[in-house]
């Protein structure tokens, strides 16, 4: 069912210029740190090589995002936005997460027929920024879950 949305190239335009449009307003700004540091100071968790570990870990994780945001600086430019379909309803259920549409964009055999080798490699960018965003917003949701704020909810 999914290929019958994908091969029409107004759809996928769509697609793109949803992840564009997210991808390109993420904030440079290091999140994880002062999160992690409020956390600790208000004994929601321990400071302890865990914490140490996973709070590692997530810095990187948005450091490669930052990275993966500046490799797509000017991807608006590499394909014909203005010609962006709206998705059916059928296709807005389908394609309602931002992770789903990354993983059916990362997906050469849905792309490869509507678009230039080098617009494949932009559009595998893309997905991959897509992708990592949405890892983001997960861990800083999870993360907040925890938080002092949500004590009071």
């Amino acid at each position: 069912m999914i290929h019958l949305f994908t091969s029409n190239k107004g759809i996928i335009l769509t697609l793109i210029k949803r992840c564009v449009e997210v991808v390109l307003e993420v904030d440079e700004t290091e999140p994880y740190s002062e999160l992690f540091k409020s956390l600790v100071s208000n004994n929601l968790i321990d400071d302890d090589e865990c914490t140490k570990e996973y709070r590692t870990g997530t810095v990187e994780l948005y450091e490669k995002l930052v990275t993966a945001k500046k490799e797509c600086v000017g991807i608006e430019n590499d394909f014909d936005l203005e010609n962006c379909q709206t998705l059916p309803s059928e296709c807005q259920k389908m394609f309602s997460s931002l992770l789903i549409i990354a993983c059916t964009l990362k997906n050469e055999d849905y792309t490869a027929q509507h678009f230039s080798a080098n617009q494949l490699i932009r559009l595998q960018s893309l997905a991959s920024a897509t992708i990592l965003l949405e890892k983001h917003n997960e861990t800083i949701k999870n993360l907040n879950r925890i938080g002092i704020h949500s004590l009071f909810e």
